[in-house]
């Protein structure tokens, strides 16, 4: 029967057990503090596996392969063992440690392309630069002669 304040652990349990809260437990307590939807770890961190590794279709093979096997291939594509993780029918879970390596390594990824691009940047102002003190010193010495 219903009454207020009154606890029924048949049906507390059966809603925690369908809302997915004894499951989250379970892994939580399994050691798998960290969890991502595959389509989030592999948009995020795909583009630190390499060309090679991905087989050159990248996150288009999601259609094909599945989000799942997508994310398992991503995150040992990085050097991650199976047993620092556990994939879930959605979500990648993830053993305490290994999400911070993943931001790390995607921070670093993207601090190497920003480097990249300053670097090329900085090359064609100063090749510009240059074709000016050059076009600049012909059209002296032509005034000179």
């Amino acid at each position: 029967t219903k009454s207020a304040g009154a606890w029924e652990a048949s049906v507390v349990e059966r809603q925690l057990r369908c809302s997915g809260v004894l499951e989250a437990v379970r892994v939580v307590a399994a050691g798998y503090p960290d969890r991502l939807p595959h389509s989030e770890l592999v948009g995020r961190y795909g583009a630190l596996v390499p060309k090679h590794s991905r087989g050159g279709g990248g996150e288009s093979l999601a259609g094909e392969v599945g989000e799942k096997a997508l994310a398992v291939a991503t995150i040992e594509a990085l050097g991650f063992k199976e047993k620092e993780f556990l994939a879930g029918h959605s979500k990648m879970f993830l053993k305490a440690g290994v999400l911070a390596s993943l931001r790390r390594k995607r921070e670093e990824h993207i601090f190497r392309g920003a480097a990249f691009l300053q670097s090329a940047v900085r090359g064609m102002f100063a090749r510009s630069a240059y074709k000016t003190l050059v076009e600049a010193e012909r059209t002296r010495l032509q005034r000179i002669r």
